[in-house]
């Protein structure tokens, strides 16, 4: 989904990193901005709770809001499973 759909306008989501003196994101934090702001949709559109799904993905909810706020990388399967979704990490 990209960054900036109608869908993900108002809901809170992860910032993306400030860009560096060359105008680029560094890689790395840009990398898990998107991935927290696309399972944020995901968990959005499926309906669940972070408590909800954090207990399906056998995760703590504090877990699941880091990763969401792209504090803690994801752990993707985990969450895909529990989302009912094919994985991103494969």
């Amino acid at each position: 989904m990209p960054p900036f759909s109608p869908l993900m306008k108002n809901q809170r989501l992860s910032p993306l990193p400030p860009r560096g003196r060359s105008g680029r994101r560094p890689a790395a934090a840009f990398i898990l901005a998107s991935i927290a702001r696309d399972i944020v949709a995901d968990r959005k559109s499926a309906g669940p709770t972070q408590q909800e799904l954090a207990k399906r993905a056998g995760i703590r909810q504090e877990t699941l809001s880091r990763i969401e706020s792209g504090k803690h990388p994801p752990t993707l399967k985990k969450i895909d499973r529990a989302l009912g979704k094919d994985s991103r990490a494969d």
